[in-house]
């Protein structure tokens, strides 16, 4: 990745980095640095972005979708007061005793989103709100912040057009590029099914193309997967299929059908240092899938001790590796790996076998593996 000064995009946590800064930061006269009009693809996140950080920030969020709005809207509905014409002040606007509701909060932000698909002359009524930090005749407390957010106005996106030279000048345009597939993971690990995360970790081409965008792959992670559909491969197949498309749902049930076989021994003792990290990754992401693995996961340490039966396996053991598959599958396994492998009287292996023995008498890990299992089946001190 191109250093900084060279891209004129960024990636979730620079927008966040310069959110932060523009709008919960304060000039000389108590208002916001500037006023961030974020310009990114659909999907990508901008509006979580925005609203995670005012919770962070203990700020409220009022929410306006300018594209629903009309004049009256945000200007007012006229009335005529001592034969003239008012506006009633919107019921939305933060002032006067309405802040009274957000005494609890450090700031208010108000969230202009989608704003290129407004109408004209709904932009001539934001101008006052962003230059003068006023409307009509109400000049906002200095807790009031500002910030817009936007498709770009290509032909991917009908009804985004540019905005007009003078109001863009009132905003710091930043164009994003949506959140790496790193920070998407990052994000996604603890709310997001393990398989979508394997998945996009290997078929990393796949991210945000098409309508693969980071918050369609969230609704999958979240939602679909998480849902008694895992288990129905056809309805399965059709639901990615209409959310991302053809080519991602084909190239996820692939993976979805290979990742419910068993690891193979040799897949663990027999691979690269790269392919051996993600076959125990994938053990351990079978223990949290509540029990759906629990055959792949009796087979996969089957194999292992099957593996070691043939002596000419016997050059392959890593002890290094032994200690991280062990530390990898669940109690009950570890525990009838050891007891097998550390028993003299284990029928079917053969003599080289003791070699592999006297390296796992050795390890110190290992031995730590076994008092820890000891301790938990209450079978040590």
């Amino acid at each position: 990745m191109k250093p900084f000064y060279y891209r004129s995009s960024m990636n979730a946590t620079e927008l966040k980095n310069i959110i932060s800064h523009l709008v919960f930061e304060s000039a000389e006269d108590g208002r916001q640095l500037a006023v961030p009009y974020v310009i990114g693809e659909k999907g990508d996140g901008k509006s979580t972005i925005i609203k995670e950080l005012c919770e962070a920030k203990n700020a409220a969020v009022i929410d306006i979708r300018l594209a629903l709005e009309d004049v009256p809207d945000l200007k007012g509905f006229p009335h005529i007061v001592n034969g003239k014409t008012a506006f009633a002040t919107p019921d939305w606007i933060p002032h006067g005793s309405t802040l009274d509701q957000y005494k609890d909060k450090d700031f208010i932000v108000v969230f202009f989103d989608e704003m290129a698909r407004a109408k004209l002359d709904v932009h001539q009524v934001i101008f006052k709100m962003i230059l003068d930090f006023a409307h009509q005749d109400i000049i906002f407390d200095k807790k009031v912040r500002f910030i817009s957010a936007d498709n770009p106005a290509t032909k991917d996106y009908k009804g985004v057009n540019k905005l007009d030279g003078a109001l863009l000048n009132r905003f710091c345009s930043l164009n994003y590029d949506g959140p790496t597939l790193q920070e998407w993971t990052e994000y996604e690990r603890e709310h997001s099914d393990s398989m979508i995360l394997r998945f996009l970790g290997e078929q990393t081409q796949l991210y945000r193309k098409g309508n693969a965008t980071p918050r369609t792959l969230s609704k999958i992670g979240r939602r679909i997967l998480k849902s008694t559909m895992k288990t129905d491969k056809n309805a399965l197949f059709n639901v990615i299929d209409g959310m991302c498309g053809s080519e991602f749902a084909a190239a996820f049930m692939r993976y979805y059908e290979s990742s419910y076989k068993a690891i193979k021994a040799k897949e663990l003792f027999e691979v690269g240092e790269k392919d051996f990290e993600k076959n125990v990754r994938t053990i351990k992401d079978w223990n949290s899938e509540d029990g759906k693995m629990s055959d792949a996961i009796s087979d996969t340490a089957s194999d292992i001790m099957d593996y070691f039966r043939d002596s000419t396996n016997s050059v392959n053991y890593s002890n290094a590796r032994f200690v991280k598959v062990l530390n990898s599958l669940p109690t009950d396994k570890v525990w009838m790996i050891v007891r097998t492998f550390a028993d003299d009287k284990a029928q079917g292996y053969p003599a080289a076998w003791k070699n592999i023995q006297a390296m796992m008498i050795k390890s110190p890990d290992v031995r730590q593996i076994i008092q820890s299992i000891n301790k938990q089946m209450g079978e040590g001190k």
